[in-house]
């Protein structure tokens, strides 16, 4: 191409060549844009694609061409559109490194969304993105009656789920305003599952500042995202990579009939040394130190004790959950929302109750089968 063209034709004709360049950058990222939103993209993500597909694509060099041999076109315009084709493309980097200001600075600009959320929620979770994470997310939190809210940007998919009664809004969670609906400053915990890295980047950010005590849980594709993350203040990110090879050697040995405690105790070693291994960065995230070092190689877990468990019914003292496991009972929430902490030998463990235990991650697993039906093994 750059043998084609001859860089007189700038010389001879400036205004012209950069008359048309300004107009086909311009005319291509509005018409781009435009069909985005019309599909439901937000703002943001329509004008980082108008922005991207703003130069003149190599197949128009190929139909010049043909119009040239064809004589619909004198070699003029030829050099001309091969000035403007040029030009367009060496603009492209630039115009993909400011793709991201611009959209912020127009979309952050644009009038708010209508949304409506009913009544107002608090101590919530709010789960951006409703692909696979957020439908299973969504559906356990229901089940367990728990609050949230979802964030999705597909407008399609938000009608369908609110005729189902799902508490979903559309919206980019990038914008303070789409948070701030959700109910940003007074949820719990925020679940960013979306499959964007600029935007997921974005939506830590946008939270963080606008609740700096919200518990930030992130997934992200791949390990190397993990660091960013946690210095924009995200308290846990989940690389997918890293979980798919865990899911991949798990099944692995379960095929060689691996008893299924020695794969979970697998499991549990390579999630401890490989999360170790990869947080370089939230190692030194947060004030509690200190307490960390006392805290290091421990867990805190949380068990239904089944209506079918022989711990039902026992004191503590008689439930073996410290003799059989070595974790321990740190507090008990009854089934009618009654709280007991640090409980007593004599206090008696009731069906459905949930107990908080402390210890290794092998104490926590070897505790497991003694709140399920018939697990609990024999009185002593």
């Amino acid at each position: 191409i750059g043998m084609l063209f001859d860089v007189l034709t700038i010389l001879a004709s400036p205004l012209a060549v950069f008359g048309a360049l300004a107009a086909v950058v311009i005319v291509k990222t509005l018409v781009t844009t435009g069909a985005s939103v019309a599909l439901g993209q937000s703002l943001r993500i329509a004008i980082l694609a108008g922005l991207a597909l703003a130069q003149i694509g190599e197949f128009s060099f190929v139909l010049s061409k043909v119009g040239l041999s064809a004589g619909l076109l004198d070699h003029a315009h030829y050099q001309l559109f091969l000035a403007v084709a040029v030009g367009s493309m060496t603009l492209t980097p630039a115009l993909l490194g400011a793709a991201p200001r611009v959209a912020a600075l127009l979309a952050g600009r644009a009038a708010p969304l209508a949304l409506h959320t009913g009544d107002p929620l608090t101590d919530h979770v709010i789960i951006v993105g409703y692909g696979v994470n957020g439908r299973n997310l969504a559906r356990v939190l229901g089940r367990e009656g728990l609050p949230f809210i979802v964030v999705e940007l597909n407008p399609q998919v938000v009608r369908h789920e609110r005729e189902r009664g799902r508490a979903i809004i559309y919206g980019d969670a990038t914008r303070p305003e789409v948070l701030e609906h959700a109910g940003i400053r007074t949820a719990r915990i925020v679940v960013v599952a979306i499959s964007d890295a600029a935007g997921t980047r974005g939506t830590v950010a946008v939270a963080r500042r606008l609740n700096p005590h919200v518990h930030l849980i992130v997934r992200s594709r791949y390990v190397h995202e993990m660091d960013p993350l946690f210095a924009l203040g995200t308290n846990e990110v989940i690389p997918e990579e890293f979980e798919t090879s865990i899911e991949i050697f798990s099944r692995v040995l379960h095929r060689y009939l691996v008893p299924r405690d020695e794969i979970e105790r697998q499991i549990q070693h390579i999630r401890r040394s490989g999360y170790e291994m990869f947080r370089t960065i939230s190692a030194a995230h947060g004030p509690a130190l200190g307490l960390q070092r006392f805290l290091s190689g421990l867990s805190f877990e949380v068990y239904r004790v089944d209506g079918g468990s022989t711990l039902a019914g026992r004191p503590l003292a008689e439930s073996g959950v410290r003799d059989r496991s070595g974790a321990s009972v740190l507090a008990i929430h009854r089934a009618d929302g009654a709280m007991v902490f640090n409980p007593s030998p004599d206090e008696r463990i009731q069906a459905d109750d949930l107990l908080l235990l402390l210890g290794t991650h092998d104490q926590i697993s070897a505790a497991a089968p003694l709140f399920r039906m018939g697990d609990a093994g024999e009185d002593d």
